[in-house]
């Protein structure tokens, strides 16, 4: 599963075609969700193997969590709110914030690894191809 607002920015086009093309082989289907509402549902009917989340964007009617929504999922996640499987599922934040308190909730709150979107995607695909393909 992948979240990040900004979809159509080219990096995270160019991660996912990688991603896409890197996992071909396997049965793992790469599930891309633009929106938190998209994102919550789709938790909810699926298992994920891993989930790559952004930590900027807005969480829709919850300004406590203004610009910090990937940091609300994984919380979320790791809370079991979307079933046992996902609470123990890989969770991978890929962002642009990177301030070291951002980070350092992010680890707080249980994320697995924390990458740089963009410089850091080569490293992040190596690891998602090592555990996953």
């Amino acid at each position: 599963m992948f979240f990040d607002d900004y979809p159509r920015a080219t990096e995270n086009q160019l991660f996912i075609y990688t991603l896409t093309k890197a996992l071909g082989s396997t049965d793992i289907e790469v599930l891309e969700e633009k929106t938190i509402s998209y994102l919550e549902a789709s938790l909810r009917v699926h298992d994920c193997v891993a989930i790559i989340l952004d930590v900027m964007s807005a969480f829709p009617e919850a300004p406590e969590h203004e610009a910090l929504a990937g940091i609300e999922i994984l919380r979320r996640c790791r809370a079991g709110s979307y079933g046992v499987f996902n609470s123990r599922t890989l969770i991978y934040m890929r962002t642009a914030r990177g301030e070291l308190h951002v980070k350092e909730l992010a680890f707080t709150r249980g994320c697995t690894d924390y990458f740089t979107a963009g410089s850091q995607d080569d490293k992040l695909l190596d690891i998602l191809v090592k555990r996953l393909g």
